[in-house]
């Protein structure tokens, strides 16, 4: 499946839109990375869900992406966490292992793995 994107930069403004036409703007905060670590967690998420399926019940599961890009050039990511925080799960031990399955199977997880080292967190909310 085809996905594509639109982007415009001019010397004060840098953006780019889907094709629905939904603008996402770069600015002083908000940089390709914080995309691409937004895009980590959509598609792991979306992920988790399938490996899940009906199985397995909690009330929210929040993800919290962090990067450290390397000094030396190309910049990519050396060190990408996933601290995954689960609320009343119906079988806390079940929920990792889906979580640690779906590491293999998120594609956007295996792109970046391909330049980083992986780390995932699965912990579970009080």
């Amino acid at each position: 499946m085809a996905r594509e994107i639109f982007a415009h930069f001019t010397q004060t403004s840098r953006s780019f839109h889907s094709k629905d036409g939904r603008d996402n703007y770069f600015d002083s905060t908000i940089g390709p990375y914080e995309y691409l670590l937004g895009a980590l967690s959509g598609c792991w998420y979306s992920t988790l869900t399938d490996v899940i399926k009906d199985g397995i019940t909690y009330d929210w599961c929040d993800i919290h992406v962090e990067g450290v890009k390397r000094e030396e050039s190309p910049t990519t990511l050396k060190h990408t966490r996933l601290t995954v925080t689960v609320k009343n799960p119906s079988d806390f031990d079940a929920f990792r292992k889906a979580c640690e399955a779906t590491c293999g199977y998120c594609s956007i997880f295996q792109t970046i793995a391909k330049v980083s080292e992986m780390e995932l967190v699965v912990c579970q909310a009080e």
